[in-house]
């Protein structure tokens, strides 16, 4: 019987709290100076896609911290979720 009861849990929780969390995680796009082929034009060229290179490795890494944080978003909510129901269905008066 707890089987069809987890599936439920499952699957109210998989939609629970989405409308809480942060903006979407985004990351700009990969710099076009890195389609080329060959060597730079100039050493101010490969300067230039240096730092942006960099940038969009900072973004990035912005775009993994900014999953995480909503992954760790969602799987506190699923445990507070599973938590309470765990509670109600002791028979507990009061659950929190």
């Amino acid at each position: 019987m707890k089987f069809p009861i987890w599936i439920v849990v499952g699957v109210c929780v998989a939609g629970f709290g989405q409308e809480g969390l942060a903006a979407e995680c985004t990351t700009a796009s990969p710099p076009a100076c890195v389609e080329g082929s060959g060597y730079f034009d100039n050493k101010e060229g490969e300067q230039a896609c240096r730092d942006a290179v960099k940038t969009y490795q900072q973004s990035v890494n912005a775009f993994w911290d900014c999953q995480r944080e909503q992954g760790n978003a969602v799987n506190d909510e699923a445990r507070k979720v599973i938590r309470l129901f765990n509670c109600r269905a002791r028979g507990k008066e009061t659950c929190e």
